[in-house]
């Protein structure tokens, strides 16, 4: 009886060195109970870089198994991964970027691993980049403003997204709507809430934010 209750406790303590004494290259703060993990790869000035990326749980446990190839902490309940990332041998540099997706705390991927780049925003959607072409999905990977633009910046100014057709910038709306047109070279924000500085045919000039755009901000400032 002696040796089954010892050997009972062996394998215990076994798995217990395997569960809750994983040796891990990297382990992020806890947030909403889990904590980004990585196994295998190298830091690399303030990100680790190689090896498979996971999350566990406080107790340790792997909530979500390390298949990734990166991974970002968890944001609004949802985490950035990517697939397909290739690192270098000594691994200080990425030669080949992989592709992004979402996950939930579950681990169930919400937004398919399709785009080459997926940033989060301020204002409840993600910008993405895919076969060259950026626009704007939700939470649910539903595209909101459609992916036909060769660049973009992802903060509004002035209730406006900046974006560019070509080789020229313009403003749109969230919902996608032109509001100022492709016509600029470069564009930028409105600082003042009123006004941009722009560049048109090589010279520097100032825009106004449209009238009925001035007054919606500030009515939704009044209502604060």
């Amino acid at each position: 009886m002696k040796k089954i209750k010892l050997l009972q406790l062996l394998i215990l303590m076994i798995y217990t060195a395997t569960v809750y004494c994983q040796d891990y290259t990297y382990k992020g703060k806890f947030i909403n109970g889990l904590a980004l993990v990585n196994s295998g790869g190298k830091k690399n000035g303030e990100i680790v870089l190689g090896g498979k990326f996971g999350f566990i749980n406080k107790n340790n446990e792997k909530t979500i198994p390390l298949i990734y190839d990166f991974a970002r902490d968890f944001n609004k309940g949802f985490a950035i991964v990517n697939k397909g990332m290739k690192i270098s041998a000594d691994s200080s540099k990425i030669e080949g970027p992989g592709l992004y997706g979402i996950i939930d705390s579950t681990g169930k991927i919400v937004i398919p691993i399709i785009y080459d780049i997926i940033a989060p925003t301020d204002y409840n959607m993600y910008i993405v980049r895919k076969d060259g072409k950026m626009g704007w999905i939700d939470y649910n990977g539903n595209v909101k403003i459609p992916l036909i633009y060769d660049d973009a910046k992802d903060e509004l100014t002035g209730n406006l997204l900046r974006v560019k057709k070509g080789s020229k910038w313009g403003y749109i709306d969230i919902y996608g709507n032109e509001i100022i047109p492709f016509i600029y070279d470069n564009v930028g924000r409105f600082k003042d809430g009123k006004h941009a500085i722009c560049k048109k045919d090589g010279k520097e000039i100032s825009i106004d934010l449209p009238v009925d755009l001035i007054k919606s901000k500030a009515g939704q400032n009044s209502g604060k």
